[in-house]
């Protein structure tokens, strides 16, 4: 029924992505109508990703999305997708943290421990940065002026406040370049409940007594035959038809 109505609503006259999220919400008393506008939603999103308009806000608005259409699995995905983009997000950050505490049957040795961009006593990455440009303005401000009305005191406030600037602006660097990497890793997420085997192919027995949520974040180590060699984050290394997983691009 829901495929029926989700192909109807496509052959209709297009609606924004916005229009179809916001009639989610206005629909929620009927869990079906508001799955298939928030279904409609996340694909509009994911066109215009597709289209290469890959920025934060289409990411977070494709993720929830898929969250309130019940997609645990590409939800995740989507946030992923969009800390690769901006790694400091607080709003993507704590979008995926959200979808990971609903996924259900979840054991906590396969949510990850990821690397986080942690605010310094409530101070934001993004307002340090600017907080570091600016020191750096005052600091050559003032070195000029010294430099021009011949003052020692002041050149060494500008010259003392430029390299407390620098060192900012530098570990600032560092944790910008960590982030990156981390999010940049080969990564899928299981969108249908699936076995981990020991090898590529079903005749392989399981790795695990239980099987794989939705909503598990794996690392890919490489890919043979449509199946997928992946490592969970406690350590554990297998292998899951590609099938059942979203790959974060």
């Amino acid at each position: 029924m829901i495929a029926l109505l989700f192909t109807a609503a496509m052959i209709a006259s297009p609606v924004s992505a916005a229009d179809k999220y916001r009639a989610g919400l206005e629909s929620r008393a009927d869990a079906v109508e508001a799955r298939l506008h928030f279904l409609l939603a996340a694909e509009e999103f994911e066109r215009a990703w597709n289209a290469g308009e890959r920025t934060a806000e289409i990411a977070r608005n494709m993720a929830q999305s898929r969250f309130l259409a019940g997609d645990l699995g590409r939800a995740i995905r989507d946030y992923r997708r969009g800390l690769r983009m901006a790694p400091h997000d607080r709003e993507l950050q704590q979008g995926l943290n959200a979808v990971r505490e609903q996924a259900a049957d979840r054991a906590s040795s396969l949510v990850p421990n990821e690397a986080q961009s942690l605010p310094v006593r409530g101070v934001s990455w993004y307002r340090l940065a600017w907080g570091a440009i600016a020191l750096s303005a005052i600091g050559w401000f003032n070195l000029v002026r010294g430099w021009k009305a011949s003052r020692r005191g002041l050149l060494g406030v500008g010259l003392g406040t430029i390299l407390v600037a620098s060192a900012i602006g530098g570990w600032l660097g560092c944790e910008d370049y960590r982030l990156r990497l981390h999010w940049a890793e080969p990564t899928a997420v299981v969108v249908s409940a699936t076995d981990l085997r020991s090898g590529n192919s079903e005749e392989y027995p399981r790795r695990l007594d239980v099987r794989l949520p939705a909503g598990t974040e794996l690392r890919v180590l490489g890919e043979r035959g449509g199946w997928l060699q992946v490592e969970l984050p406690d350590g554990t290394p297998g292998w899951m038809s590609s099938s059942f997983v979203v790959e974060v691009d």
